[in-house]
């Protein structure tokens, strides 16, 4: 799956493969694990090579803004 998609798209693709486990790996991961969880899934953020460049990314726009 693209993870260039936006949230209705990703929810739409989790419902259309009757996946019961979920594992997401980046963007906003706390906030689609807890929304999936609370819809009864079984939702694990999955920490990959990557994922330390969105907080990077975070932490120089922070420090960007005015």
């Amino acid at each position: 799956m693209s993870d260039h998609a936006d949230w209705p798209g990703l929810l739409a693709a989790i419902k259309a493969t009757g996946a019961a486990r979920i594992h997401v790996t980046h963007g906003a991961a706390g906030a689609l694990t807890r929304y999936l969880r609370e819809t009864g899934l079984d939702a694990r953020m999955m920490h990959t090579e990557y994922g330390e460049e969105e907080a990077e990314s975070a932490a120089d726009d922070a420090q960007e803004a005015p």
